[in-house]
């Protein structure tokens, strides 16, 4: 009994020390999670300053390296051997024949695709036999058949869009008019307005030409990556509001999407595509995604499903990759499913938010390829009278990123310029006369995807086009309906622009050549060491290599030391004689791309300088935010797990690992 007790107390302190632990690692995030989002932002006088908009050349010398004509990316030289017509299954009897297959001596079965639990899986119900053609009444389904000696030679993925149980009924969804309109949102990830200009021209000059499309030139990214562009985009508010989705793997569907609103709910027709199931960004690797269905059309369900089994015409295809399933790539099986919905729900009111990845986020030369395949897809549009009573938005989260282009100056000025163009019905510009002017005039103005938010909560609310009430805002942004004026004086602050991407301040070049400059790169490479310094086991301590670009931005503060710093010097002698000195203060703000030893990584940091700071320390020196990576760096920093550290360590074993 005594032993028992014993064991008994042992296994109780056990369970108190787990509890402990848990408890205190649950005090940590929180407290991380605390000071990441909710401490107090500090505003700088960039964010402050009125905008001046830089005007970019699409055809900087800088990136004629870049700029190549590749040949496309083929997902397979099989042609498809069945496909969906109004709901039906039927073979392709052409391409049969060419094949020498006879339909009268085939099995085929179809089993249907269910979301098993949320986001992240799918399972396939039992095959049922069928014989083709076929009203298949499924939404997502596979089909699988064999010939007259059992082998199998087809296996593919589809999806019917006539019919879907999870989806309102026509007849449940309000009607269309010139004053309840639809919104029809088309985004493609990594596409600067420069770039969009140089790879989709045909697409580019058909949406000026026959759309009648504005082309928002001032138009800036106000976070680093998709994340922080697209939930303003569907929330109004920066990811930063919502840690516990982010970071603790909390469900996403009681986020404030404008889908949720309950006049959405109630009267439109919701559509959410997006590919790149491990990157996607509410339900990509980390992130929990949504249990219930957010939408009535919602493309991660046969996205997961293309997983799932390799697809098979004749002969095996090859597993889905991040550009393709089988014969199709994702922007053409996306832009499908948007054709299915838009014919379901014509004539009915409409939120629709369409998000390819696969067309730019990972070469700076794909998008060309897709210039047909968009303009096809917008002369349909057309022909259908799809924006009849709609407005059409196209626009990227952010210019293209990593490696390459992103590498010189111009290419990181596009980075922080994606691309953003507007359609609006012709009628409404003869109903609201300043519709067009103002629009005009908003082209060359500073917005963000704030704007873009409380333009299309409008729509939905069918109060864009009526008498204009106060901006709305939130903390120190203001969410501007876009067919009013912007202010001509706006700032980066009031746009929600973060400072590293405020593109409003006038940047002078500095030389690289100075030892002035090799120690602010050097404070940054320390600053990244701390960063590592918990994982010095794992991460090589990095040093300098060189220093290859740096500008500065200076403002009047920065001039106006005395009588504002504690221990500068005071007084008017000081005064006098600071005037004759021969060493220029060179207080302000650094931009500097910098090489790092181990992996030759490459990053942009930015460093306040002060002669005097804030606290009468002399040379004081402060990294504002983590410097980013500019090159790619692929498996260096497998030893680690935290997605924040990876672009800074360097395996100390990584070419063994290798």
């Amino acid at each position: 009994m005594y032993m028992e007790r014993q064991m008994g107390t042992i296994i109780k302190i056990q369970n108190i020390s787990k509890t402990q632990k848990s408890l205190g690692l649950f005090v940590i995030v929180s407290t991380v999670c605390f000071l990441v989002y909710f401490n107090e932002y500090r505003v700088s006088e960039i964010e402050l300053k009125p905008c001046k908009l830089m005007t970019l050349n699409p055809w900087d010398e800088s990136l004629k390296p870049f700029m190549k004509n590749e040949p496309p990316i083929i997902c397979s030289n099989r042609e498809q051997l069945m496909f969906v017509d109004k709901g039906f299954l039927r073979f392709n009897e052409t391409v049969m024949e060419k094949y020498q297959i006879d339909t009268r001596f085939v099995k085929c079965f179809y089993s249907n695709l269910k979301r098993n639990g949320g986001d992240k899986d799918v399972i396939f119900e039992d095959e049922v036999k069928f014989v083709a053609p076929i009203f298949i009444k499924s939404h997502v389904f596979r089909v699988r058949c064999v010939d007259v000696n059992d082998n199998e030679f087809y296996d593919y993925l589809h999806f019917n869009p006539v019919w879907n149980n999870d989806a309102k009924m026509a007849d449940d969804v309000e009607n269309e008019s010139e004053s309840k309109l639809s919104v029809i949102i088309v985004g493609i990830d990594s596409v600067s307005r420069s770039h969009a200009i140089r790879n989709l021209p045909k697409s580019y000059r058909f949406l000026l030409e026959e759309f009648h499309a504005y082309d928002f030139e001032g138009y800036s990214k106000v976070g680093e990556n998709t994340g922080p562009n697209i939930f303003p985009l569907l929330t109004g508010q920066s990811n930063r509001n919502f840690p516990f989705v982010l970071h603790l793997r909390k469900h996403a569907d009681a986020l404030p999407l404008l889908w949720n609103e309950k006049v959405v709910k109630n009267n439109f027709a919701t559509f959410f595509a997006e590919d790149g199931n491990d990157i996607a960004v509410f339900s990509g690797t980390g992130k929990s995604g949504f249990k219930d269905q957010p939408t009535d059309f919602y493309f991660r369900p046969f996205g997961l499903g293309t997983r799932k089994f390799e697809p098979m015409i004749i002969d095996l295809l090859g597993k889905a990759s991040e550009f393709c399933y089988g014969t199709d790539n994702y922007l053409e099986l996306e832009i499908e499913y948007m054709k299915g919905f838009l014919m379901r729900y014509q004539s009915k009111r409409k939120y629709a938010f369409i998000w390819n990845n696969q067309a730019s986020h990972e070469s700076f030369t794909t998008l060309q390829h897709e210039d047909n395949r968009l303009l096809e897809f917008l002369k349909w549009m057309q022909y259908t009278n799809q924006t009849k009573n709609a407005i059409l938005i196209l626009l990227s989260d952010h210019g293209y990123r990593t490696g390459g282009s992103s590498l010189t100056h111009i290419g990181r000025a596009e980075n922080n310029k994606p691309w953003l163009m507007v359609h609006v019905p012709e009628y409404l510009k003869r109903k609201y006369s300043w519709i067009h002017e103002t629009m005009l005039q908003n082209t060359k103005r500073l917005l963000s995807i704030y704007d873009i938010y409380q333009t299309t909560f409008d729509l939905v609310h069918d109060v864009a086009f009526t008498k204009q009430k106060n901006a709305s805002m939130i903390g120190n942004i203001i969410r501007r309906n876009i067919f009013y004026e912007i202010p001509r004086e706006r700032t980066c602050l009031d746009a929600g622009i973060e400072k590293r991407y405020c593109m409003c301040d006038d940047k002078m070049p500095v030389s690289t050549d100075n030892g002035f400059i090799y120690s602010l790169a050097k404070f940054l490479v320390n600053e990244i060491n701390n960063i590592l310094s918990k994982y010095q086991s794992e991460c090589n301590i990095l040093s300098l290599h060189n220093v290859t670009e740096a500008s500065v931005t200076y403002s009047m503060s920065d001039k106006d030391t005395f009588g504002r710093i504690p221990n500068a010097p005071k007084g008017i002698l000081n005064k006098l004689l600071s005037n004759f000195k021969t060493k220029q203060d060179q207080t302000g703000r650094y931009f500097i791309l910098f090489h790092t030893n181990h992996g030759n990584a490459l990053f942009e940091g930015t460093v306040d300088y002060a002669e005097f700071g804030p606290k009468g320390i002399k040379n004081e020196m402060t990294m504002i935010e983590e410097p980013f990576r500019l090159d790619r760096y692929g498996n260096q920093s497998y030893c680690v797990e935290d997605s924040f550290l990876k672009p800074f360590c360097y395996c100390k074993n990584f070419k063994q690992h290798l």
